[in-house]
């Protein structure tokens, strides 16, 4: 995600939360927190087992933007060749 939001965004708003999993891998809490700021590159690993989720925008009034892509590749066996 590059954040293309205005440089005096309220810092309190729509911050991007990744959680962690139990034993189960159902997500438990929140382990960090990136807030949006202007021209910030958050990249984090999403899986099958991976959360996240963006807390409420409270601004109604202004525009938040965001530019977000996905690299997908399949794993590859990494066992060294003999």
């Amino acid at each position: 995600i590059i954040y293309l939001v205005d440089e005096f965004w309220d810092t309190n708003s729509g911050c991007l939360k990744l959680v962690d999993t139990d034993d189960r891998n159902c997500p438990r809490r929140t382990v960090s927190e990136i807030t949006p700021k202007r021209n910030l590159l958050a990249v984090f690993e999403v899986s099958s087992v991976s959360f996240h989720f963006v807390d409420e925008v409270m601004r109604t009034n202004r525009v938040r933007k965001s530019l977000t892509g996905w690299f997908y590749f399949k794993k590859q066996n990494m066992e060294p060749k003999s």
